[in-house]
């Protein structure tokens, strides 16, 4: 067996490499934080770029129901309301659909090897795939103690996961 990360050979265990120290990472050992933050980097680029294609013709929709009349600040707070709505909603629709297709991942976990499964390693429904989005939600606005569990937590699992019964792992 060969390191993934250096290339020298290493014994078939779990202990981390004698030449590099990098981890062994194998198909099914859970996905750890920073892998996890990097697909959720990857996948917000994908839906910013949804969400502009999105915002363009919503808001000239938006702007011709509100009339010339309307004042120039009640345009902005519409607008604000609008886009932050906008892109919430695109990113908790694109990880629900995502994680509960037949890729159990999304186009940025898919990248780095990462699929989302139950606890039993099962495909997610979209009912369950909706609620861990909602919760993953709830984690972040809770100062991301809820995804900072995933750092510690001897099964990489975040506060989502646990609520949910899933778990993020390595192709």
């Amino acid at each position: 067996m060969y390191c993934a990360h250096c290339d020298q050979p290493r014994p078939d265990s779990d202990l981390p490499c004698p030449h590099c120290g990098a981890p062994n990472l194998r198909a099914g050992s859970p996905g750890g934080f920073w892998l996890r933050l990097l697909a959720g980097l990857i996948d917000l680029v994908f839906c910013t770029v949804l969400a502009m294609f999105a915002a363009i013709p919503l808001s000239l929709a938006i702007s011709a129901l509100m009339g010339a009349t309307t004042s120039e600040d009640m345009r902005q707070t519409v607008g604000a309301v609008l886009g932050y709505s906008l892109i919430i909603a695109i990113v908790w629709l694109y990880a629900a659909c995502w994680e509960a297709s037949s890729w159990q991942a999304t186009p940025g976990k898919k990248i780095l090897r990462l699929s989302v499964s139950d606890d039993q390693g099962a495909r997610l429904g979209f009912r369950q795939s909706a609620v861990r989005q909602a919760a993953r939600v709830v984690a972040t606005l809770a100062g991301c103690v809820g995804l900072l569990m995933i750092v510690f937590d001897k099964d990489k699992r975040g506060w989502h996961d646990r609520v949910t019964g899933t778990r993020v792992t390595l192709d």
